[in-house]
């Protein structure tokens, strides 16, 4: 590879100063090995492949820049080699390369480079320099509170009494420790306060870490049926009618890095008015207010090439949760999720997702038969339906093409972190299919105790590293279609 081949692959201008003074002090390009002086090995910026498993190259020390926010322990914390480790150069070049997907999927860095340099012989150096991200981003909103736009069109007449604002605010490394803070205030048709901080270290290894969460508020409507899948609400834009305050704290344990155990604890409290609990059985046993105790714990692997929007790798996540204990509830629910995504080739991949769900016992009141439509869980091609049970799932397949990756630099002086936009829009096929069960089969949900199919076309869009928008036309087994727009990545 010519020299002029590597400045090209190089993304940054320290980069390209580090190269023009490795020239002067070495005669080959990054990739081969020197006996001595202090020349690039290899770095994850350029292209470079080696089967050399003869030698061993031990690590005497590993030295990271950029990171002015970012604690060194968060970054260590992602690797998979230290200090005094020995590995032939294929090894090591493979251990890099996780290294940086490593670090990329923490969302605290716009970019990353791993490198290898010669100390003395095979004595080797290695470099992370980091580009911190922007972490804190307050964000205005303004949302309706029916489950799609199409129904508040369709249905509410875009009455503008039924919108929330407000703002959400979140910071995504607090105190460098790669914790994460966020605090939403809603007003408009519902009031709602949130706070959540996670990501507090318990100890040296960075294995245990704990958070909480609190939230309250009230709304002007709820729930109480499904007829023809679609939810009937009582509502009064005069009062109030639902009110809700729920605490809770969690304890996650990550042994490695791929795997997350998380146990968590909380308490929740809601009421509803009388003239609610009469006509419905929202609440068990028609009371108008429950009070109960949630425990819980989730599984999560992940193995991906890029967190906010895999096109290779794997997720995997299961939760058990028990809701009552010897009160007002009894709930046992188990919820998994799978995402596996295969690369095609190097602008296609594959994709599959899988949800299921399973509460015991069957008999459940109202507010706990909430499937699909709700509670950010949705089959494309019928969004604009509540579909309530008990147990089932779906799955979905989906067909990418990458037709854009690049970024747009914006010159700024103030704010560095904010010059460069990356973008990337991917166009995509789809199909779905999925079954929920209901014990108490309503002649009237059509869409329960039976096969649903979907399928469509659409485009996604990512924005910010780690922001998704995806616009999709999907067409149900009803043969109704329509334009939908979303902001989750694979769920």
């Amino acid at each position: 590879m010519s020299m002029e081949m590597c400045l090209i692959r190089f993304n940054s201008f320290f980069a390209l100063l580090f190269i023009v003074f490795s020239f002067f002090f070495t005669h080959v390009c990054a990739g081969q090995v020197n006996a001595i002086g202090n020349s690039v090995i290899y770095s994850t910026e350029q292209l470079h492949s080696s089967n050399d498993t003869t030698v061993l190259f031990s690590v005497k020390e590993i030295l990271i820049d950029g990171n002015k926010k970012t604690k060194e322990k968060i970054i260590l914390r992602e690797l998979s080699f230290k200090v005094g480790d020995k590995y032939p150069l294929n090894e090591l070049v493979s251990k890099f390369a996780e290294a940086k997907k490593r670090l990329m999927n923490t969302t605290l860095f716009r970019n990353v480079v791993v490198s290898l340099n010669s100390l003395n012989a095979y004595d080797v150096s290695i470099n992370i320099t980091v580009v911190e991200r922007w972490y804190i981003f307050p964000m205005p909103f303004v949302k309706v509170v029916d489950n799609s736009l199409q129904n508040w069109v369709k249905q509410e007449g875009m009455d503008l009494r039924r919108v929330n604002y407000g703002i959400k605010t979140t910071h995504k490394n607090l105190t460098g420790n790669n914790d994460r803070l966020v605090m939403n205030v809603t007003n408009g048709y519902t009031k709602k306060l949130f706070f959540r901080y996670e990501g507090v270290q318990l100890d040296r290894e960075l294995k245990w870490t704990t958070g909480f969460s609190t939230s309250l508020g009230k709304n002007r409507d709820i729930k109480y049926a499904t007829v023809n899948n679609l939810a009937l609400t009582y509502k009064n834009p005069d009062r109030y009618v639902h009110s809700f305050f729920n605490v809770s704290g969690d304890l996650t344990y990550r042994p490695a890095i791929k795997t997350r155990h998380t146990v968590g604890l909380g308490y929740t409290h809601e009421k509803i008015l009388d003239t609610v609990s009469n006509i419905s059985n929202v609440f068990p046993d028609n009371k108008h207010k429950i009070d109960f105790a949630e425990l819980f714990y989730r599984f999560q692997y992940q193995d991906v090439d890029f967190l906010p929007y895999p096109t290779k790798g794997y997720i995997v996540e299961t939760q058990l949760d028990k809701k009552g204990f010897g009160g007002d509830l009894n709930l046992w629910q188990v919820t998994s999720r799978l995402s596996a995504s295969w690369p095609i080739s190097q602008k296609n991949f594959f994709n599959w997702r899988a949800t299921g769900v399973l509460k015991l016992p069957f008999d459940q009141p109202y507010k706990l038969q909430n499937f699909v439509g709700t509670g950010g869980m949705y089959l494309q091609g019928y969004e604009e339906y509540v579909i309530d049970g008990v147990a089932g799932g779906f799955t979905k397949l989906t067909l990418a093409h990458e037709f854009l990756n690049r970024s747009y630099k914006i010159p700024s002086q103030k704010i560095k972190r904010l010059n460069n936009i990356p973008l990337k829009i991917y166009g995509k096929v789809y199909g779905n299919t999925g079954y929920i069960y209901d014990k108490d089969d309503d002649s009237s949900n059509r869409l329960t105790n039976r096969w649903l199919f979907s399928g469509g076309v659409g485009v996604d869009i990512i924005l910010f590293y780690d922001f998704a928008i995806k616009i999709e036309w999907s067409l149900n087994h009803l043969g109704q279609n329509g334009i939908y727009l979303h902001d989750r990545a694979y769920l």
